[in-house]
């Protein structure tokens, strides 16, 4: 037997009920990302992280007019922030881990590793890149429980500034 909960007019399941407050939160969350993304377009701009994408890959902007000039571009600022970038990033963090006092340097070096495994300063580097030219970087950090064949491993990612929704 079914157990059913009956609700005005209509009787629901408890799955189909559950079902129904999915959708409101799905909506109430769309609707945030909605007033997030409509708030920042105001302010920045629509087009502000495509424009921003363009100037650094350096992308030729359409003109109403014919030019049969050869184009030249010089990516100095890009090169300027990339260095700026790398030197930021370029040294791994020393990290010190204890328990009760004492060091425990196995787990040190497993962390060590694992930075230099998952390439989190390339990540971190990708993302000041982006903070540099648009004043928002972005880091997502995860857990992977079925990565290394089960045993789990973190994970850290750029996330595009395009695709971040501040409330």
């Amino acid at each position: 037997g079914y157990d059913e909960l009956e609700v005005g007019h209509r009787s629901l399941s408890p799955e189909l009920d559950q079902l129904g407050d999915d959708r409101d939160i799905s909506r109430q969350i769309d609707e945030l990302q909605r007033i997030s993304q409509s708030q920042r377009d105001k302010v920045l701009g629509r087009d502000y992280f495509s424009d921003i994408e363009e100037f650094y890959n350096l992308e030729e902007q359409n003109s109403a007019y014919p030019s049969f000039k050869p184009r030249v571009s010089i990516p100095q600022l890009q090169t300027l922030v990339l260095n700026e970038a790398t030197d930021i990033t370029d040294s791994s963090p020393k990290i010190y881990i204890s328990k009760d006092g004492d060091r425990d340097k196995d787990r040190e070096k497993w962390y060590q590793a694992n930075w230099r495994q998952g390439c989190y300063n390339n990540r971190i580097l990708e993302s000041f890149v982006w903070a540099m030219l648009s004043n928002l970087g972005f880091l997502q950090i995860g857990f992977d429980a079925f990565a290394r064949r089960g045993r789990g491993a973190t994970w850290v990612g750029m996330r595009n500034p395009k695709s971040v929704f501040p409330d």
